[in-house]
């Protein structure tokens, strides 16, 4: 029976239990083997399978096998707790089971618990002690349970042991040497790993992956002469790696080039990552612990001054308070701060191996570190002016950049000569100097989980520095020519650019290069901008030929130039201008695929999604092969509200599922989240605009109650011809958008857990550098972009389903709660940081009624998550609602709540000793929330005048406050929707349409009203409340 067990033959294995079984049914070895043969043949029988498991291991509860198949059962189920435990108990009746050892090791990653691998990856030890390849994965469980050094002895006692008798792989072999080395840079025994890596050169297979890890070792090993010459192999061997270039300049011999580049060492990686915490502290507890305030009137040198943020211990704040020494602590600005004489600071993912910033849509808890933030947040505290009020880089780019206006400036045509277009720019750019070294980023802001560029430039070139640069790079003879141009248009300015800009864009217009302003985004200044623009209207002269074949050249080249002037046009912002160029290029050619996406992107920035739809259309329709066409062209008509369309178009250029290939009626997966969170986004947006148009339907003149979500239900009884209990069309869009929100969620946490088959593929392999990596982001794996977005989505809908009063089942409102607290059980385990989502788990939170403690940390981690931001839209709004809806505190939770007023509240505001004070009666004298807001008010309105702001201050006021509130918010409109992108305009309009549905005073509803009938006048093409076509 065994043997066909193993051989798969299930039934005829059957067969022979059951005939055993008729003459020994209490047999409990063969009631283990049919609960194999029943898991094989009929998996989903899951209670009877375990019963008859169970029933088994009574019946031999001294028997390997029973123990053993009771263990599969519940690995199958995924109960692996249970599964361990039954293993655990095979192997002690089978001690030398060295296969059992390994399913448990497994199981052990599997559940996170790193301590239970080390215990049984040392018992294999012992039972296979000659084996060098468990000597590694032992080495790799201490590794895993955070002692990195003696995890390092192990892999140094093992070598000795082996010594050219390995008996691995030469592959595996070479990966084990890597992963030792790099636990030595996790040390930081740079000299060790140093020396490790040249006496094993020899053995080392991945050439770049060493070089790169010794370069990075002589650098910070204090050997700048040894690693340029690495980084100068690297550049032979990888031309194409901009990281190697710029690094290659950080160690040149030369000290002026040196000199010019700066990289920040005052933060390295923690030696206890989060990857070795098996459990958070919580706020709630940092709290109780004794901390010593610094009282007001301690003063620092030089007026500096020491934020509440911190005074934080190494448990207490992720962002200022870990891996900085005393003095970095009370010194803002540290001995690590570029000096004067550096132009350009490099990002930490310049030095990045295990490719955790380079890891597209990952919120790692290391990029809350990361230089550029920390040096911008440095210069705010020291009250630099260029720097004021600003947290992060990309906060610091855009207050650079949003006043400058290509409007302001005359039109690239009237300018006769390159002297007086540089002296125009230079005239305009006077009073804002450091616009000539940030990208310009007003209409492309960037976005919340986009990597950082790799170079921050905090002055401007000298003339000197620049040549020496220029000259330098032109010597390396780099043969990546995109790389060569990104850093010669990133070296140069003014008329140097000019010769160099120019050169290039001609040679590219001869090669037939479509995406020219590729090579210069990364780079492109206002300044560089207009003199591009300026360059290439010159080449847009009209050329006349005689020859024919001559005439199709010069009419594929004119494209060429049209595209990129249309392109920098869009890039500035002058979307109109950019129409007009590109219809001129229709002109020429109507069938150019390019000319169609470009002016569908234009389109989209105008708001006009029907005439962008079509254009991607039309461009998809001439080039069915190009599958990033057929993409854009899907999300184009989703953003229409033809969903079904959408889908089918998205999936006629994707493979069919392979077990469905012949099966018509089964339609193949979307995989792609991106589009399944645009049309669960879009799905929503249809929700609120059907309650806004009912809302503005119920808003009679005459009537002196508005129309809110708790008396809207009159304005649905027409809709449904009174049955309440009929689902409308708000109520089914709200449905279908939750559920593609917990399809990606779900889908999502299919590539991250239950992976057992995977980690016995990692421990039979010796790439355990590879493996650490992977496990550290499936143990964090709720920071990806994607999960964030959809969890947000998720919990939006849950929390408007279940207030909805027209919803058809109140039990299937309540699962979706429920559903979204597992969900943020399993996020607060993790160390995410996102300030909107700890704002959704505050309101969740409410509404479920937990704990004053509980909300508290939600404030904490909002707190933290936007950088000690005190004015953080999500913090005001979560600090004032605290305040004016937790009427009755506890003396200990009035005591956590003026530690957090004292940690969160601007530093004016906890000068004035507002505190929480109880009564006899335990209700709270509280009169901090008036001067909270107004303190909010006075510097959203003098300092930040955004909309994100002005909406918080709107969601903190519209209930309570009187009109002329409002009408101070909104008093500057004009200049709150300056130069606005189609993007921002859509959030405002949604922040706008939530205050306009939860409002509860009619003259303030009236007033929001008008503000959004206002705001959409900037995109005409844009309906007030667009009909689906569903």
């Amino acid at each position: 029976m065994m043997e066909l067990y193993h051989n798969k033959s299930h039934k005829k294995a059957m067969k022979i239990a059951e005939t055993l079984l008729s003459r020994h049914p209490n047999h409990g070895e063969t009631l283990s083997v049919k609960a194999l043969l029943m898991l094989c043949l009929e998996p989903t029988r899951e209670d009877e399978i375990v019963e008859v498991a169970k029933r088994g291991l009574r019946n031999g509860i001294n028997s390997y096998l029973c123990w053993y198949s009771l263990g599969v059962v519940y690995r199958h189920i995924k109960r692996y707790k249970d599964a361990v435990k039954c293993f655990v108990m095979a192997f002690k009746l089978d001690p030398h089971n060295d296969r059992l050892l390994r399913e448990i090791c497994c199981l052990e990653i599997e559940l996170n618990d790193y301590s239970g691998f080390r215990k049984y990856a040392s018992v294999q030890l012992k039972l296979k002690s000659k084996e060098y390849r468990e000597w590694v994965i032992f080495a790799f469980s201490q590794h895993l349970c955070g002692n990195l050094a003696i995890s390092c002895e192990i892999l140094e006692e093992a070598d000795k042991l082996f010594m050219g008798s390995y008996r691995v792989d030469d592959l595996e072999l070479s990966e084990s040497i890597m992963y030792r080395a790099m636990l030595y840079e996790h040390l930081g025994e740079f000299n060790k790993c140093t020396e490790l890596l040249t006496t094993k050169s020899y053995q080392l297979k991945d050439k770049v992956t060493y070089l790169e890890l010794l370069a990075k070792c002589y650098y910070f090993g204090n050997h700048p002469t040894e690693a340029h010459e690495t980084y100068k192999k690297l550049i032979q061997m990888c031309p194409g790696n901009v990281r190697f270039v710029l690094l290659y300049f950080l160690t040149h011999p030369n000290v002026k080039i040196r000199a010019l580049f700066h990289f920040s060492h005052c933060y390295t990686k923690p030696l206890r990552g989060s990857i070795y915490q098996e459990k958070l502290l919580t706020d709630a507890q940092i709290f109780t612990e004794s901390e010593k305030l610094i009282t007001e009137s301690e003063k620092l040198t030089e007026g500096k001054k020491l934020t509440d943020a911190q005074k934080l211990t190494h448990g207490e704040n992720p962002i200022e308070g870990k891996n900085l020494s005393e003095s970095e602590k009370l010194n803002p600005i540290s001995d690590d701060t570029p000096d004067e004489t550096c132009v350009y600071m490099l990002s930490d993912e310049i030095f990045d191996l295990d490719g955790e910033y380079s890891s597209g849509g990952w919120m790692l808890e290391s990029k809350l570190h990361h230089s550029f933030d920390r040096y911008v947040r440095r210069m705010n505290m020291c009250n630099n002016v260029t720097y004021r009020n600003s947290h992060t880089f990309p906060q610091f780019m855009y207050k650079v950049v949003k006043n400058l206006d290509l409007r302001s400036l005359p039109t690239p045509d009237k300018i006769l000569s390159v002297d007086e277009l540089i002296k125009v720019i230079n005239c305009y750019l006077d009073p804002t100097p450091l616009a000539n070294c940030v990208p310009y980023c007003k209409y492309r802001k960037f976005l919340k989980r986009d990597s950082y560029p790799l170079v921050f430039q905090l002055r401007q070139l000298s003339q000197y520095e620049e040549l020496l640069l220029l000259e330098q790079l032109d010597a390396m003879n780099l043969k990546d020519r995109f790389v060569f141009a990104m850093l010669e248009f990133l070296f140069s300015s003014d008329e140097i650019f000019h010769a160099r800009a120019e050169k290039y864009i001609k040679q590219s217009i001869r090669d037939g290069k479509v995406n020219i302003l590729k090579s210069f985004t990364h780079a492109l200044t206002f300044k560089k901008a207009y003199i591009l623009l300026y360059l290439t209207h010159n080449l847009c002269k009209p050329v006349d030929t005689v020859n024919g074949e001559e005439r199709i050249s010069h009419n594929y080249q004119k494209v060429l130039v049209t595209l990129l002037l249309a392109q920098l046009y869009d890039y500035l912002g002058a979307y109109s201008t950019a129409l007009q160029v590109v219809n001129e290029g229709f002109r020429i050619t109507n069938t150019s695929p390019d000319l169609l996406c470009l002016r569908g992107k234009i389109n989209r920035h105008l708001g006009d999604l029907r005439s962008s739809c079509e254009d991607y259309c039309v461009a998809g329709d001439l080039d069915r092969s190009d599958r990033q066409t057929s993409a854009k062209c899907a999300k184009a008509i989703l953003r229409t509200n033809e969903f079904s369309l959408a889908q089918k178009k998205w999936k006629s250029f994707l493979t069919e599922d392979v077990c469905h290939r012949n099966d018509k009626d089964t339609p193949p997966e979307i995989p792609s989240f991106k589009f399944l969170l645009l049309q669960a986004t879009l799905l929503y947006q249809l929700h609120q605009h059907y309650i806004l148009d009912t809302i503005f339907k119920g808003n009679h003149k005459d009537s002196d109650v508005p129309v809110t979500p708790d008396n809207r239900m009159t304005q649905f009884d027409s809709v449904t011809a009174g049955d309440s209990v009929t689902e409308t069309p708000c109520d089914r869009w709200l449905k279908e958008s939750f559920g593609v929100y917990k399809n990606v969620l779900e889908r999502h946490m299919e590539i991250y857990v239950n992976q057992l088959d995977f980690h016995n593929y990692c421990l039979n392999r010796l790439s355990y550098r590879v493996y650490y990596n992977f496990l550290k982001l499936r143990n964090q794996h709720c920071n990806q972009g994607y999960f964030i977005k959809a969890l947000k989505g998720l919990i939006r809908t849950a929390l408007e389903l279940f207030h909805s009063t027209t919803t058809t089942g109140d039990d299937d409102n309540n699962n979706c709660v429920v559903y979204c607290v597992n969900k943020m059980r399993m996020v607060l385990c993790q160390r995410v940081f996102d300030a909107g989502l700890y704002h959704l788990f505050y309101e969740l939170a409410e509404m479920r009624g937990m704990s004053v403690l509980f909300k508290l940390q939600c404030i904490m981690r909002c707190y933290y998550s936007a950088r000690c931001d005190k004015y953080n839209p999500h913090l005001t709004q979560l600090i004032h609602h605290f305040l004016s809806h937790n009427t009755k505190f506890t003396h200990f939770e009035a005591t956590l709540v003026n530690k957090m007023l004292r940690i969160c509240s601007p530093n004016n505001f906890t000068r004035a000793n507002h505190t929480v004070e109880i009564t006899v009666e335990n209700t709270v004298e509280c009169s901090v929330v008036e001067d909270y807001v107004n303190n909010v008010l006075e510097y959203v309105l003098s300092e930040r005048y955004e909309y994100k702001g002005v909406m918080a201050l709107v969601f903190m006021g519209y209930n309570y406050r009187e009109k002329s509130f409002l009408e101070l918010l909104f008093l500057n409109a004009n200049s709150l929707y300056e130069g606005i992108n189609f993007r921002d305009f859509l959030k405002v309009k949604k922040l706008l349409s939530k205050a306009i549905y939860t409002c509860n005073n009619l003259n303030n509803q009236l007033f929001l009203k008008l503000q959004l009938e206002q705001l959409i006048t900037l995109f005409p093409n844009q309906l007030l409340y667009p009909q689906s076509n569903l």
